[in-house]
């Protein structure tokens, strides 16, 4: 018989949910001050920048302040118009335009119109949080201690790849990795295969919105693997078509909730040249070279890093706190409760070190040659972001391990001796090579650090074995052993705010953005011989000629590279910077603080103009002659690809003004003499659509590169605004996503619930 709760356990509840919100938070926040206590650097002291690096400065940081203005004026930054006549933000993926923790730095406050670096470091310390509470969630899903996930979690977040890298749009895919693994174990064990095959998916599918490729690349080849695996196991268990089905739904879900990112990518890659490190940028349908991933892969020595850092190649460094439980991991759980798992990572981080050799190992080159896209992954050297995640979680395996068999096992001695040979190994290669100056060969102090941390852990494995430190100071030991060794390929490196070597320049140059800001019409400019090395454009909110990208659309670049400077007025770039005059006897209209001259370029054509004539230009002859023609011709004649409308010729005078110019939008009002075409010097681009007078009206690629509209006689008010299908398309397949896996997780949480509650009151 039923029977309602009392007064008692209804006043009870609150406080047992307080205490039970507590227990479940009280390992996030000891995880936090962790995570804090190793980025003192740049949080605590904020004396060191850990973005002071050419390609953060010159590029990453100028497209978050480009997205922090735009999301600051109210806009969500589809286009960047400030570089290479216009691009796509969200085609060119590694913005990260779709990921919502960038989103949530571009919504922090602004310092005078740029992004505050105390908000970067922050956010930066934020990704390693991420990566290190996700690894802890795969590791208590496994059936582990807390003590061991706390030590696995910082191992992942403040290690290996998360240490190595610091490109933000990097570190954000490859901080889902333990999340994936966690649903795809799951899985693995047969716990609600298809329920968790969603999550699986659908983490996956996050990873992609990151904004770079490669490590989502990776993590899926691992998780291609691994579903082969477990396929093979359904086979042979007779539990083949709920695999199947498990298989189709993670897939699905990937695709779904990648498809924000994915289809903009996608229908920009397919336009757009890349540059991948080879003599020339390439196209869609072109392989990277394999040369190139030759060139970006690790070479067998370099492997000596997992231990030592030696020679600057820290992606795979994970240290001998790490290193040691991990090969007790596997010695200790190969036959345990836990066996699919432990093979399983172990095969991961194996199988990772292997690819990240690239050429020298032939699958490598297999699997180049057979699997699509793979070839856009170059670099092969960053697929330590699968092998850090499965050593991490493997070095948890081995503490439980050890813990639980203290003083019996073997294999504990033997790793202790051979830990202790190893330092003092590494201690007398140190005294070799100061004997022998050897400086520029070794670094000696990385080693010594490494000889010291090899001879404590051995140190610790004694003493814990002997029984002289419980199992929680052995861990808190070890865990601190740990971050003493990350660091020093971690923050250790940060250079000093007081010798920065690159951050500096982006205040350098505010004087120049000033005075191009108070100028009046819309103004562009071309930095002549790299005057000003970093993204002027994106940073300072001016739009720039060219710029410092990954990629840029096939037809700008045509028209820049491959058609002679002919182009160059059409190019409407309005002022030049330069250290030195453009042509003789010019003389700058500003002068800023650091030598920078700018200059006016009175060839340049305006913003807008009309033509009321139009040619065919089908090929490279016809495109040069065309371009060749003269800036008379150019001002007056525009050419297509294709027969284009019919325009008219007049004697009456035109009048086109630009009124208006946005992030990703322009107004044009216009009193044409007789029909004719506005041309518009941005770029052309599918997704940009125009009105006239409220009026759909086509766009036209003309000039090889920019775009152009019919305009009838008379008074009109012209609009082109950015409204990539596209974009829509993938923000709808995601929202359904996601809607779909929070749905599901909702419905299981309601289920569980329901199911606590009629078992309190059978009670």
């Amino acid at each position: 018989m039923n029977r309602a709760p009392s007064d008692d356990s209804k006043r009870s509840r609150p406080r047992e949910r307080v205490r039970t919100l507590a227990v479940s938070l009280r390992d996030p926040v000891i995880l936090l001050l962790i995570v804090i206590g190793y980025y003192w650097r740049i949080v605590l002291a904020a004396q060191y920048n850990w973005d002071d690096n050419p390609d953060l400065v010159n590029q990453v940081l100028p497209w978050f302040a480009a997205q922090a203005r735009a999301w600051h004026s109210g806009q969500f930054p589809l286009w960047d118009p400030h570089h290479w006549l216009g691009q796509s933000f969200v085609g060119q993926v590694q913005p990260g335009v779709m990921y919502p923790l960038n989103w949530l730095l571009f919504l922090l406050p602004m310092r005078g119109g740029y992004l505050a670096f105390g908000f970067v470091n922050w956010y930066f310390l934020l990704i390693h949080y991420i990566a290190a509470l996700f690894s802890y969630a795969l590791c208590r899903d496994l059936g582990l201690s807390r003590r061991a996930s706390l030590f696995g979690a910082a191992a992942f977040g403040l290690s290996g790849y998360m240490a190595a890298v610091v490109w933000p749009q990097m570190l954000n895919g490859a901080c889902w990795a333990p999340l994936v693994f966690l649903f795809f174990f799951r899985i693995l064990r047969h716990q609600n295969a298809l329920r968790n095959a969603v999550y699986c998916g659908a983490a996956y599918g996050f990873s992609f919105l990151s904004g770079h490729h490669q490590a989502p690349v990776f993590i899926g080849l691992a998780l291609a693997a691994s579903w082969c695996y477990y396929l093979f196991t359904c086979w042979r268990e007779d539990h083949i078509v709920l695999g199947m089905k498990a298989a189709l739904l993670t897939g699905l879900f990937t695709l779904l909730v990648s498809a924000a990112q994915m289809l903009p990518a996608i229908e920009y890659g397919r336009r757009a040249l890349r540059w991948v490190g080879d003599n020339q940028p390439v196209g869609w349908k072109q392989l990277v070279p394999y040369s190139v991933h030759s060139h970006l892969a690790l070479a067998p020595s370099h492997l000596l890093n997992i231990l030592v850092p030696l020679d600057g190649r820290p992606e795979c460094f994970v240290g001998w706190a790490v290193f040691t439980m991990a090969l007790l991991g596997v010695a200790l759980c190969w036959n345990g409760q836990r066996r699919r798992e432990v093979r399983l990572l172990t095969g991961i981080a194996i199988g990772a070190f292997l690819y990240s050799l690239g050429p020298f190992v032939v699958f490598h080159g297999i699997l180049y040659s057979l699997l699509p896209m793979l070839d856009k992954a170059r670099s092969a050297q960053l697929d330590t972001v699968v092998s850090s995640f499965a050593c991490a979680a493997l070095a948890a395996f081995g503490i439980d391990a050890l813990i639980e068999r203290r003083g019996v096992s073997d294999w504990t001695l033997r790793l202790l001796r051979a830990t202790l040979w190893a330092g003092g190994l590494l201690a007398a290669c140190v005294f070799v090579a100061e004997v022998f100056s050897l400086h520029n060969v070794l670094n000696l102090d990385l080693v010594t650090m490494s000889s010291i941390t090899a001879l404590l852990t051995a140190g610790l494995l004694w003493s814990f074995r002997r029984a002289q430190i419980s199992a929680n100071a052995f861990v808190v030991l070890l865990l601190c052993l740990g971050l003493v060794e990350w660091n020093n390929v971690g923050t250790y490196g940060y250079r000093s705010k007081q010798s920065p070597a690159f951050i500096q320049n982006l205040s350098q140059y505010r004087d120049i953005a000033d005075f191009l800001h108070q100028q009046k019409g819309p103004v562009r400019v071309h930095v002549v011989d790299s005057a000003i090395p970093y993204n002027f454009g994106d940073w300072d909110g001016v739009d720039q000629s060219r710029g410092y990208l990954a990629s840029i659309s096939t037809d700008v670049f045509n028209l820049f590279f491959l058609y002679g400077h002919g182009s160059a007025p059409l190019l409407s770039a309005n002022y030049i910077i330069s250290r030195k005059p453009p042509m003789a006897g010019d003389q700058p209209v500003f002068t800023g603080k650091s030598g920078i001259n700018v200059y006016e370029n009175p060839s340049a054509f305006p913003r807008v103009w009309p033509v009321h004539t139009l040619s065919v230009a089908s090929d490279t002859p016809s495109i040069v002659k065309q371009l060749n023609a003269g800036p008379e011709a150019l001002r007056h004649n525009a050419f297509l690809s294709n027969p284009g409308p019919a325009l008219e010729t007049c004697t009456a005078p035109d009048d086109l003004t630009l009124s208006y110019l946005g992030l990703q939008s322009l107004d044009m009002d216009a009193n044409m003499g007789c029909k004719g075409m506005a041309i518009v010097s941005e770029a052309f681009f599918p997704g940009w659509s125009a009105t006239v007078d409220g009026e759909a009206a086509r766009v036209y690629q003309v000039d090889v590169a920019l775009r152009g509209v019919v305009v009838p006689r008379g008074r009109h008010h012209i609009q082109m605004v950015y409204h990539p299908l596209s974009v829509y398309i993938g923000m709808v397949l995601t929202l359904l996503g996601l809607l779909a896996t929070g749905g599901l997780w909702w419905r299981k949480r309601r289920l569980s619930r329901s199911g606590s509650v009629r078992g309190l009151q059978a009670e």
